[in-house]
């Protein structure tokens, strides 16, 4: 109850880097502090690994989400799970650095049925695991599961307070199974005295839905420790969330590792001919420092703006962030692998997923 108490008064973004806590070691910390020097300075092969990490456990869901490629079953790679396999390699040779798993992307993580096992193999490492969910699910043997493996924290989506607002972006969910679910999570916890997972209720606002957001809010009170209400991104208007941001994050700290192997550098980019490398056949310290990585980190250093291919073909030269760089101005107009029309054309299927061709075609399973 002290806990519980605590946690409410601690706000959201202080409460999720808490739970980052037990993931610290000498090793990690060290690797943070020239991990955030790297990306200060540009550096093109950065001596850092990535802290971050988001693996996708399924590209497959339940639900047909408005803006996801994957609720309009457009896949950039075929659906399935991610082998339990390329999890452990991933973990043997980059757990050692990481502070958070997030074990989610572009699929619902509770349809995986290894997710407890995946939960716990990441977190031996001393990695803090992180899940968004959908919560539209009747196994309440899979609740259960995720509260015992050692969850540490769980976002369940839920952007509505009637069924009729709340399917209007979680298309095909049931607003009432959801909540049954988090009752249900909420009352096994404190049969068993867990502490974790701390449940967040997140509400992302469309112009459909602002008016429930404080009805929300009420039904949230006492049956989940975080309600973290915030703008949904448009597609078209994707730009908007890079505002004070001028060197992309991710090429220096995060990593993607995709259902089948692939590794990314962001979540945005679904196609599996965009991915970086693929664990199946290298290293993920050759992928680090391959030539995309390096084209794409090129790609925020101006002193470089003269040693850029003039006809580079790279899947980050759509990105709404690398069309915000002063210096490349004139060297996107010119380079004719780039989208001429409004950078909002990337997005020209109304997803939050960057298609670096616009002649290519999505992996469709009608």
């Amino acid at each position: 109850m002290i806990i519980k108490n605590l946690l409410k008064k601690i706000p959201h973004a202080c409460l999720l880097y808490f739970t980052y806590i037990r993931s610290i070691t000498p090793r990690k910390t060290v690797n943070l502090f020239f991990s955030k020097v790297s990306r200060r300075i540009g550096s093109i092969t950065p001596s850092a690994h990535p802290y971050i990490a988001v693996i996708d456990i399924t590209n497959i869901c339940n639900l047909r989400c408005y803006h996801c490629p994957t609720g309009k079953k457009l896949y950039g790679r075929k659906p399935g799970f991610i082998d339990i396999d390329k999890v452990k390699k991933f973990m043997v040779e980059y757990g050692k650095y990481l502070f958070v798993a997030h074990l989610f992307s572009w699929g619902e993580p509770l349809m995986n049925s290894n997710v407890g096992r995946i939960i716990r193999l990441v977190r031996s490492y001393r990695v803090s695991t992180t899940i968004s969910t959908n919560l539209n699910t009747k196994d309440k043997a899979r609740l259960e599961e995720i509260c015992e493996s050692g969850l540490d924290y769980l976002i369940v989506s839920i952007d509505g307070a009637t069924q009729d607002v709340y399917s209007r972006y979680r298309v095909g969910g049931k607003l009432e199974l959801v909540m049954e679910n988090l009752h249900y999570i909420k009352d096994y916890k404190q049969r068993n005295k867990l502490q974790t997972p701390i449940v967040e209720w997140q509400y992302l606002i469309f112009d459909h839905n602002k008016h429930e957001v404080e009805a929300a809010r009420i039904l949230a009170t006492n049956l989940v420790d975080v309600f973290n209400a915030k703008s949904g991104i448009v597609p078209k208007q994707f730009h908007v969330a890079w505002f004070g941001t001028k060197r992309c994050p991710f090429l220096w700290s995060n990593v993607v590792l995709q259902v089948d192997g692939g590794i990314g550098a962001c979540c945005n980019l679904i196609d599996k001919e965009d991915d970086f490398g693929n664990l199946s056949t290298d290293s993920f310290k050759k992928i680090w420092h391959s030539k995309r990585y390096k084209g794409a980190r090129s790609l925020f250093s101006p002193k470089l703006i003269d040693r850029l291919e003039p006809d580079l073909k790279h899947p980050c030269l759509n990105c709404s962030l690398v069309h915000l760089q002063p210096h490349l101005k004139e060297y996107l107009q010119k380079n004719v692998h780039v989208r001429s029309e409004d950078i909002a054309s990337v997005h020209e299927d109304d997803t939050i997923a960057v298609r670096y061709s616009k002649d290519k075609e999505p992996v469709r399973t009608d």
